[in-house]
Formats: C-alpha cells, sequence, structure tokens
C-alpha cells in the first residue's frame, strides 16, 4: 500500500512508518509481487498543527482488487488502474483510454484473459491505514464512460475489450476486461497492437471533445484481420448518455468493404465499396471524382439546419466526409504500371479512379408532436451517393464501358415563416419544407485497341419541393415546385486536321475534363 500526501507524504512499509517532508512525486506500487491491495491516498489541507480542533481531513482512497500479475504488460495494465482512477476521482483530467489500448499488443503475448478493477473511496485521514481494505462487493455505481471493442481475425479468433469508468456514493470504480477465444499468432497480435493504439486515440477524442474522426484504416491489416467494432459511451446527464460508434468489415468473397458509423449527435452512415476500382488502380483523377461527391455532402448537410436540433452541425460534417475518405481512399500508393496503349490511356482518362460504392448518410430524426392538434411533423435528413461501373463487348470486338454516378437527398425541415429567421414552435407559427433531390451522370465510352470511338454522357437531374405553411399549429396553405432537366452530350474522336499525337493527347484531355463536375 503506498500512501501520498501533500505537502507532507508518508508511507508505510509493513510495521514500518517513515515520514519525509519533501518527496518526489508518488510512485506507483509494484504489483509484481504478492502484496496487499495497493492504494494511493491524497491528502488536502494545511499540515501545519492548528491551536483550536479541527476536523481530520478528508484523503481519496485508490485500491486495486488484485495486484497478483505475472508478465509486464499486466503488472502496466494495473498500474494505469490505479493511476488513472486517481487522475478521474480528483478531476485532474478527461477519461483516457490510451495507457490501456497501447498495452494490448502486449498483452495477447501474455495471455489470453485479463480482468482487473480499482476502487476510490473518499474518507477521513485517521480512518487511512496501511490496513485498510476497500469493498470491491459494494454496488459500484452508475457508468459514467464506457469503451467496447470487438476484433476479429480471419482464422476465426475473438479478441474483446471493455473500459468501463463508473461512479457511485461510496466513490468511483474503472475495470478493465481483455479476453481472447482462440490462439493468436504472431502476425495476429502485431496487427491487433497496430490497429488498438489506433483505436485508442480515437477514443481519447471521443471523451475529450465529443467527436470521432478515424483518419483513415491503413493501420487495419487486411491480411490478419477481418473486421472490427468498437463504441464509445459518456454520461450526458444521470440517466441520459451520448454514444457513438464505428464497425468495419472486409468480405474477400465478394471483394468489398463496409464501414458503419454513428457520431455523438446522431448522425450516422453505412458505406460499401469494392475493394479497389474495377478499371484498375486510384489514378491521379481520384481526389477530383471524390471532391464532387464530397460537395454535395458539404451543400447537404449545411442546408440542413433543423429549427429543433441543438447546435451546429460542423463537427457532424467533418464526420461524414472524413467515413466517406477513410474507406475510399487507397491505402497504400498505387505500383501500377503506366498506361501504354492508346486503349489502356483512353481507359484511365474516362475512370474517375474510384471503387464503385454506395453510401446512405443519415441525420437523427427529430419529431414534433403536438397531440392536441393531431400534429406530428418529423425532421430528417437522408443522402444517397454511389458510382457502379458496368462493361460490356461492342460489335466490332472493342469495349463499352458505363459509368454511373449520381446521388439522391430527401431532406424535411421546419423552417421560419416568411419574414422571420427562425420558426416560433410555441406559437406554431413556422413553415415545412420537404426536399426530394435527384442526380445522376452516366458516362459510356466505346473504346477499340487504336483509341476511343466515342463516349456519350447522359445528365438527369430533378427536384421536388413543397413548402407547407403552418398558423396555430394548423395547415393554411400548401406550394410545390416541381423541376426537371435532362442533358445529353456525345464526345466523338473528330480532330481529323492534327497528326496522331495530336488527336490523341486532344482526346485523353476531352476524356478527363468529363470528370471535372461530377455534379450540377
Amino acid at each position: 500500500m503506498q500512501i501520498t500526501a501533500n505537502p507532507t507524504s508518508f508511507t508505510p512499509n509493513n510495521s514500518l512508518l517513515e515520514i519525509t517532508k519533501n518527496v518526489d512525486e508518488p510512485k506507483l506500487p509494484d504489483t509484481s509481487t504478492a502484496n496487499p491491495p495497493s492504494a494511493i491516498v491524497t491528502f488536502t489541507g494545511p499540515s501545519k498543527p492548528s491551536d483550536t480542533y479541527e476536523p481530520p481531513r478528508l484523503v481519496n482512497v485508490v485500491q486495486i482488487r488484485s495486484a497478483q500479475a505475472k508478465g509486464v504488460a499486466s503488472v502496466a495494465v494495473n498500474q494505469s488502474l490505479i493511476s488513472e482512477l486517481s487522475s478521474l476521482s480528483t478531476s485532474r483530467s478527461p477519461f483516457s483510454t490510451s495507457s490501456f489500448f497501447n498495452q494490448i499488443g502486449a498483452l495477447s503475448r501474455e495471455t489470453n484473459q485479463y480482468r482487473n478493477d480499482a476502487r476510490s473511496q473518499q474518507m477521513a485521514s485517521t480512518k487511512a491505514t496501511d490496513k485498510l481494505k476497500l469493498d470491491f462487493e459494494a454496488y459500484e455505481g452508475k457508468p459514467k464512460s464506457t469503451v467496447t471493442l470487438r476484433i476479429r481475425t480471419k482464422d476465426g479468433d475473438n479478441i474483446d475489450v471493455k473500459i468501463q469508468h463508473s461512479s457511485g456514493l461510496l466513490g468511483d470504480s474503472l475495470e478493465f476486461s481483455f479476453n481472447v477465444e482462440g490462439k493468436l499468432s504472431k502476425d495476429e497480435q502485431d496487427a491487433l497492437e497496430k490497429l488498438a493504439r489506433k483505436l485508442g486515440d480515437i477514443a481519447d477524442d471521443f471523451f475529450r471533445t465529443g467527436t470521432t474522426q478515424l483518419h483513415g484504416l491503413k493501420e487495419f491489416d487486411q491480411a490478419q484481420l477481418k473486421d472490427f467494432k468498437i463504441e464509445f459511451s459518456k454520461a450526458k446527464t444521470i440517466d441520459t448518455y451520448t454514444t457513438a460508434s464505428y464497425e468495419y468489415s472486409v468480405d474477400e468473397a465478394k471483394q468489398t468493404q463496409t464501414l458503419r458509423a454513428k457520431d455523438g449527435d446522431g448522425y450516422s452512415f453505412d458505406i460499401t465499396a469494392d475493394l479497389q476500382s474495377l478499371l484498375g488502380e486510384a489514378n491521379s483523377s481520384f481526389h477530383q471524382a471524390l471532391e464532387s461527391y464530397l460537395e454535395v455532402i458539404r451543400k447537404t448537410l449545411n442546408e440542413h439546419q433543423p429549427l429543433q436540433q441543438e447546435h451546429f452541425n460542423s463537427a457532424s460534417l467533418r464526420f461524414v466526409i472524413d467515413g466517406l475518405t477513410s474507406l475510399l481512399a487507397p491505402k497504400t500508393a498505387a505500383d501500377k504500371t503506366p498506361a501504354d496503349s492508346p486503349a489502356e490511356k483512353a481507359i484511365a482518362a474516362f475512370d474517375t479512379g474510384l471503387p464503385d460504392f454506395t453510401a446512405v448518410i443519415s441525420a437523427p430524426l427529430l419529431m414534433l408532436y403536438k397531440p392536441e392538434h393531431q400534429l406530428i411533423i418529423p425532421e430528417s435528413m437522408t443522402l444517397r451517393l454511389e458510382q457502379r461501373t458496368e462493361t460490356a463487348l461492342n460489335d466490332k470486338g472493342g469495349l463499352l464501358i458505363k459509368q454511373v454516378n449520381s446521388f439522391e437527398r430527401q431532406s424535411r425541415e421546419i423552417e421560419g415563416v416568411v419574414g422571420t429567421d427562425n420558426g416560433d414552435l410555441t406559437r406554431g407559427n413556422f413553415t415545412y419544407k420537404t426536399i426530394h433531390e435527384k442526380q445522376e451522370m452516366s458516362r459510356i465510352l466505346d473504346v477499340m485497341e487504336s483509341g476511343m470511338k466515342s463516349m456519350i454522357e447522359d445528365f438527369n437531374s430533378s427536384m421536388d419541393t413543397k413548402i407547407e405553411t403552418y398558423a396555430n399549429f394548423y395547415l393554411v396553405d400548401v406550394k410545390t415546385d416541381p423541376k426537371q432537366e435532362r442533358k445529353l452530350t456525345q464526345l466523338v474522336n473528330d480532330i481529323q486536321n492534327h497528326n496522331q499525337l495530336q488527336q490523341e493527347l486532344n482526346t485523353l484531355k476531352a476524356l478527363s475534363e468529363t470528370k471535372q463536375n461530377l455534379f450540377h
């Protein structure tokens, strides 16, 4: 047991009590030996004796359930439980998980199972003795912060991790558990270590700022791992929680990858993408084509600002953009021989460089419910993004390639009445706008061995808008505004007055320019 005090610290050692006035920072107990449960006790208040009676000072006692540990990683986790709970109990720092996640790889090399917890309790200094043992069987309180993680390997092994900070009337508790079903190889342990460190940083961001971002998935070792799911939760009020999650998986049979996620404000996305572009590796057009989709996301979420929403969704916008970019961006730089033949050059110029994908992005559903007026009005938003590529042989032995890029959004939200900035929900005076918008760009390339024969662009868009006006919660007016547009363009290789090299360069330039703005 270790007791630290400020400004005077004393450390009992068996029956000997040593008192020093100038001490270094408190040291964590050596839990590799079979000593009684370790503790940190923090004193507050003056150390100089007073001439008048003062009640005993309150101290914070932190103990670990079991100090037994057989490995270096297990000892490190024991120490993290004590130090982290000590910081949380004195409100010196937000909940942090990195010290635990950073040990998961090393822990997997020592054992298949670890579980331990620490308790803290405030009490009078007169009761804090070296023989004091906290009651670990007492009610631990309600969870305040929780992280759960499951990782599955390609061989079918399961790794489960849980970290939970709880608070009750008697004090706080901090629990860490680690369990492996199966037997991990060295390569799997290394893959687990790399991914766990990355996820620990993401968890820390959530508990520090309330937001999460993946910043790519390069730490996921597809050769060893199949999927992972991580969930974060922190108390918002006594009985409500803010939660966020990521779920990522690879389906080798279908050659697809899927990323599902939800942020603390209720925005979510579900993205499934091919593992690579059907027409080749990511090319120089990749960022240009991706930006077309990101611009649609920015426009949609910036326009969708529900009247009942607590705050602007700028953090959720970054969360969604990060998710799409993390899944569609190539994990490694493309190592591909440059296109050589005229046909290969034409296809490379035509292809967006993106893998085929489908993404569904959703805002949280908010309800305006007025039973006395028999009125139920939802505020919501759904955005669907897609790319699909089809190929077929033409009648002359060449190749027909069709690449379709599209988005569809449906938005329903309450807005202000004419002449005001905000709707008046108290008196029921507002407008309710419903939008259904679709855009689709189809590009069809006819290519022979000698190069491009022709290309057709077929652009279709529609937007149906309905605005309902309410006064005193009663519908008083409805206006609709349907719009449609179609534009068909044929790009033909008809440059006759140039030599073959100049003709090829102009053709490739024209093909590349068709990808500059996939949407209008």
